[in-house]
């Protein structure tokens, strides 16, 4: 979250510039419903069928299925626990 809100006295350079890309994609997001500029890598619109996030770094990159093996171990014990029996 200090990344988003930018609240640590800390951050090295290379964290700031991460910071202030991160920064950036939330407040487009807030002004306008679209965290997407023309001068930004594209954050794709997630669905059911296209798990892609951002991988924010110094030079950030678009990641498919990122973790998704623990996703399916939660999901699994999600649907064990909430939805069994309905």
């Amino acid at each position: 979250l200090v990344y988003v809100f930018g609240t640590s006295p800390s951050l090295s350079p290379e964290q700031q510039k991460i910071s202030d890309l991160m920064q950036t994609y939330w407040t487009n997001l807030a002004k306008t419903g679209d965290p997407n500029a023309p001068s930004l890598l594209a954050w794709p619109k997630f669905s059911e069928l296209n798990d892609s996030r951002i991988n924010f770094s110094l030079e950030p990159s678009i990641v498919q299925n990122f973790r998704s093996d623990k996703c399916k171990f939660w999901r699994t014990q999600y649907d064990a626990r909430f939805t069994s029996g309905q």
